[in-house]
């Protein structure tokens, strides 16, 4: 908790109906010895909002079974965090909100943690190195103007410093292009690559004198951009095709534009403009000239993908502002979708090859699973009264995930030891 209110974290509700007991004196940072019997959430209140003023900190004296029967109190959270509670109440909470729930079991120095959440959109803004959307390789028609317009073989030396250079890399293209006679060819191999280059670099008088040159011979790779394979990913989504009215308002906006999107890519051959330019050698002018162009037609790509969203019935869901749309444009080269899962989904071990590291992670894993199971059967942790139940129990999970082998006494003998559970 200290971790989550440290940041600054708007607001944190605490629920819980416990009373401080002698364990939780020994092992819980935000209580003191005096508090025994208290209400334990609301000692924890006290003391966690001392770390941080800025945070808003909230006490519900409620337990487990009246939350997951309370849909409408549920759904006011942005996340739900569940420490040390049965699996079986977890997993019902998370089927009774959109939002992330947090699963969180500790037995002493182990735990684990789960996610349940249907999915996580990313926008990764943060990635300085992503490439512009220049489209030098196919120019749509304002753009292509504004190439032809600004020939580098018929530019004044004197203007020659100031030419942005996407205008170097197309001329160089199509010099390149006229070389392998192919009209719409795009350099594939590492030697193509390399003559494109080398033709920027023999157009200019100095790479070192002419830093425009240099950028287009740095940035060469804009001659051979490709479409992310993220976007594409996105594109064969099932979500993209779907009946978008059984959507809420959220999801029938971010589905509603990639399934846009990916009508207008297939009808147009190309991704809706990103009209977002770095900071290049050029005059202010060229600049300004060519970042409107981008800024307009990515206007008019907007206005097109708004029209086939109304189309599939977006409009049934929630109202879209093309200035909503133009923001998709600006991030569908950087954005992506992370699919979590729902609690109702079986646990799965595909893909968790790294558990197999150590063979006492996985050993672990299967006994804290085990202990989850224990619970939900007779409402009591494990004990050593028990123990030959709850070994039954892990090796009986090895067996469900298809792994050899069976669980080491020991790693059942510090679960028992340190396992602890909130009841209520």
């Amino acid at each position: 908790m200290k971790s989550v209110i440290l940041p600054g974290v708007g607001e944190i509700t605490i629920c819980d109906d416990a009373l401080v007991n002698d364990s939780d004196i020994e092992s819980n940072f935000f209580v003191d010895i005096e508090d025994k019997g208290k209400k334990r959430g609301e000692c924890v209140m006290k003391n966690l909002q001392d770390l941080n003023d800025l945070s808003n900190v909230k006490f519900i004296d409620k337990s487990m079974n009246q939350i997951k029967e309370d849909v409408e109190f549920i759904k006011q959270f942005d996340i739900i965090v569940c420490v040390n509670q049965k699996h079986s109440d977890v997993v019902k909470l998370s089927l009774l909100t959109d939002y992330p729930v947090i699963e969180a079991m500790v037995n002493g120095y182990m735990g684990y943690v789960k996610i349940y959440y249907k999915s996580h959109v990313i926008f990764d803004n943060g990635d300085e190195s992503s490439q512009m959307d220049l489209r030098i390789t196919h120019p749509f028609p304002s753009l292509l103007k504004f190439f032809k317009e600004h020939n580098i073989a018929n530019v004044e030396k004197s203007e020659r410093k100031h030419i942005p250079f996407p205008v170097i890399i197309y001329w160089a293209l199509e010099m390149w292009r006229k070389e392998v006679n192919k009209e719409d060819a795009i350099p594939n191999t590492s030697d193509e690559k390399k003559r494109l280059k080398e033709i920027i670099k023999s157009q200019s008088v100095s790479l070192f004198y002419e830093e425009n040159y240099d950028e287009a011979y740095k940035y060469a790779y804009y001659a051979w951009q490709p479409v992310p394979s993220s976007v594409l990913s996105l594109f064969k989504d099932e979500r993209t095709t779907c009946d978008i009215t059984k959507f809420n308002k959220i999801d029938a906006e971010f589905w509603g534009f990639v399934g846009g999107a990916k009508v207008f890519y297939d009808k147009n051959g190309r991704l809706p403009i990103s009209p977002e330019l770095k900071d290049m050698i050029a005059s202010s002018q060229l600049y300004t000239q060519l970042q409107q162009i981008y800024s307009d037609q990515m206007e008019e790509d907007a206005k097109e993908i708004l029209q086939y969203m109304n189309e599939r019935g977006v409009n049934k869901v929630t109202e879209v502002e093309l200035s909503t749309v133009k923001e998709y444009c600006k991030a569908l080269r950087k954005m992506y979708v992370i699919d979590g899962e729902k609690g109702d989904v079986k646990d799965s071990w595909e893909n968790m090859d790294y558990l197999f590291e150590e063979d006492d992670n996985l050993m672990i894993l299967a006994a804290m699973l085990a202990a989850n199971e224990f619970i939900d059967k007779h409402n009591k942790v494990p004990t050593k009264d028990n123990k030959a139940e709850f070994v039954e129990m892990i090796n009986a999970i090895f067996k469900e995930k298809q792994i050899e082998g069976t669980v080491k006494e020991c790693v059942v003998d510090e679960i028992l030891k340190s396992i602890n559970w909130s009841s209520s």
